[in-house]
């Protein structure tokens, strides 16, 4: 069954977009939903204004689309897969609503500079203008291992503790959940363990609905760096907080920062606004997501293809072959 919505995946010919688009692909898979790879020529990057009008037709940029789509396919057969290729700003192309995206991903190496014209990296660039989830990929991923959250005393906690047992029931792996340390400073009585006791008791009104759930509050004794820096290869997703606003303006949380340099697994931004489906009843729940302005979009040289389309089902779906929650993997509790 394939349902309204995208995965979309940026793609520039490096090792890392190609991981984000396996990655991708996977995630539409158990989505049940398209995928879009998209490459995107900046007319702001010096080495992409030559000959811009027909950049995104030439033999190369096709190459490498064809490259992409020839990784999706190999990694989930059968997967509907669309290649666009746009000339306009790289945030603005992936994060296009006009394609109804449940999800972007991009591909990180690691902490890189700002490219010309622009005074942050991509990969912020895009979290900013995202009105939906977005998964950084880096490096290698553990395929069984744990989904693992920090949740801490924040306005968006209960949020996030909801959208991480969500990706733990649909990729059928075990959540881990951290006891967060930023508690909010016009409540400076409450303390760790009172945030502890907090999510114990919401997890286990999860566990009423879905007795299959494996989810551990981890004590309090771990901290997140602690616990991130030694169990690295175990964790398959890390689901970060949602971004923090200050008078400068919208910055990615602490607790992500921190997972994003001690991790190479992928890490989601904007969790909170994830679209996927229940724990309880599989549906997929539609959000409202913001329009790109006309004039943000009206950029030349749009190549749109598809590339093939047959139905296919969510891990743990009808005709999947795998019953819900059979991969299972324990931590220190």
């Amino acid at each position: 069954m394939t349902l309204d919505g995208s995965v979309r995946v940026g793609v520039d010919g490096t090792d890392a977009s190609r991981r984000a688009v396996r990655w991708a692909a996977e995630e539409a898979r158990l989505r049940g939903v398209c995928l879009h790879i998209v490459h995107a020529i900046d007319p702001d990057d010096d080495a992409g204004a030559y000959e811009i009008r027909t950049a995104a037709t030439s033999p190369a940029v096709l190459a490498l689309l064809d490259g992409a789509s020839a990784i999706a396919q190999h990694t989930a057969p059968g997967l509907t897969v669309e290649t666009d290729a746009d000339v306009c700003p790289p945030a603005i192309a992936l994060s296009d609503a006009r394609f109804e995206p449940v999800l972007l991903c991009v591909g990180s190496a690691g902490q890189v500079a700002p490219h010309p014209g622009h005074r942050v990296s991509l990969t912020t660039e895009v979290l900013l203008a995202a009105a939906c989830a977005v998964v950084v990929v880096r490096g290698p991923w553990a395929q069984e291992g744990w989904v693992v959250v920090e949740v801490g005393d924040g306005p968006l906690s209960a949020d996030l503790l909801r959208a991480a047992v969500r990706e733990a029931s649909l990729r059928s792996l075990p959540l881990r959940v951290l006891t967060g340390s930023d508690v909010a400073r016009d409540a400076a009585q409450t303390t760790r363990e009172e945030i502890h006791r907090r999510i114990v008791g919401d997890l286990e009104r999860y566990r009423r609905l879905a007795p299959d759930l494996d989810v551990v509050a981890l004590p309090t004794v771990w901290t997140s760096e602690h616990y991130l820096s030694r169990y690295r290869n175990r964790i398959a997703l890390y689901v970060a907080p949602a971004r923090v606003t200050h008078d400068v303006g919208t910055v990615i949380h602490p607790d992500a920062e921190r997972a994003l340099a001690l991790l190479s697994c992928p890490v989601m931004f904007n969790a909170e606004l994830q679209q996927g489906f229940s724990m309880i009843d599989s549906q997929v729940r539609r959000v409202t997501v913001t329009p790109i302005p006309d004039s943000a979009t009206a950029w030349p040289g749009r190549l749109s293809r598809t590339t093939t389309f047959t139905p296919v089902h969510p891990r743990g779906g009808p005709g999947s072959g795998r019953s819900p929650a059979t991969s299972r993997s324990r931590s220190p509790d």
